[in-house]
Order: C-alpha cells, then sequence, then structure tokens
C-alpha cells in the first residue's frame, strides 16, 4: 500500500519517490519503475528517472515559460492517481 509520495525540489530538476512502509529499497524501486511506465503509457505527461543513492526517482521537468499552474496542478493530479491505482 502506498503510504506518502515525497517530492523534493531543487534548481535543477525536481524528483519525487513513493514511499511504502514496510518495504525494502528493492521493491519500492520496482513500484517507483511501474509508476513511472504507466504514466508515460497514458500519453497525457511524460516523465523522466534517475538514481540518486540506490533509489529510482522519477524526474519531472517544470520550469518552461510556457508552464503554468494549471499544468503543474494536472500533472500532481495524474501522478496521484496513477499511484493510488499501483
Amino acid at each position: 500500500m502506498i503510504e506518502n509520495i515525497i517530492f523534493t525540489a531543487n534548481v535543477v530538476a525536481p524528483v519525487f519517490l513513493l514511499v511504502a512502509l514496510g518495504y525494502f529499497v528493492k521493491k519500492i524501486n520496482v513500484i517507483n519503475e511501474n509508476l513511472l511506465e504507466n504514466i508515460n503509457k497514458s500519453g497525457k505527461i511524460f516523465l523522466s528517472h534517475t538514481k540518486l543513492n540506490g533509489r529510482f526517482v522519477i524526474r519531472i521537468t517544470i520550469g518552461s515559460i510556457r508552464h503554468e499552474k494549471r499544468h503543474i496542478e494536472e500533472a500532481f493530479k495524474i501522478i496521484k492517481e496513477t499511484a493510488h491505482k499501483l
């Protein structure tokens, strides 16, 4: 069961990962990989990934002058809805 989504941000690229209590890093990595795959498969938004300290994290780029608040809110809505379906 997904307990939380952790969002961290820095100037270069905001990243996030799901936290599922009681799971080891390998299992959380698989959950995050599945989340990324399902989000990108939907075609609604496209996200990328990287590994930080052995953890699979999902990256979202927000910084274009064309990004509006509604785009960011919709992206996070898609992320949350997809996460809860896992």
